[in-house]
């Protein structure tokens, strides 16, 4: 019998962290997808335009890679959980959050990305038990103005 429940919760674990992993491929997407929407909706020419996404992205790039790992100790310490639900969340929001940064151009305060995090973070889930939940996941956003500064 514990060998039947040893086997279920193993095979439980290897799902929730594939899970894990295409969410955060999904994450990189949806972030180089965002940004590139954003330059593309600017009045440039075709050179300027292809040149500033190609920075843009590879920007993007480099920042989600250095925090492709943290992403579920950041998910389980706000949400108490990593799920496929949670991840997704976090998701949403960091994509989101990007695709606004990069309609300022590297051109930004903190002050707007603040704004930017607590706007996003009211539109993420309309559920009233997510609502602490991503008052903390915010914060945990805002903790990276430093970071994302640099790397625009």
């Amino acid at each position: 019998m514990k060998k039947k429940e040893k086997k279920k919760k193993d095979g439980a674990l290897h799902r929730a962290k594939t899970t894990a992993k295409l969410t955060g491929g999904a994450l990189a997407l949806g972030a180089v997808i965002g940004a590139a929407v954003g330059l593309l909706t600017a009045p440039k020419s075709g050179k300027e335009l292809r040149s500033d996404i190609d920075r843009e992205a590879e920007k993007l790039w480099k920042k989600l890679k250095m925090t492709k790992k943290d992403v579920e100790k950041v998910v389980k310490k706000v949400f108490g959980e990593v799920s496929p639900e949670t991840l997704e969340m976090y998701a949403k929001a960091k994509s989101r959050i990007l695709t606004q940064v990069a309609k300022y151009k590297g051109k930004i305060t903190k002050t707007q990305y603040e704004e930017i995090v607590d706007k996003v973070m009211k539109t993420v889930s309309k559920s009233k038990k997510m609502k602490e939940p991503l008052q903390d996941l915010g914060k945990e956003f805002k903790k990276t103005w430093k970071e994302l500064k640099d790397i625009l």
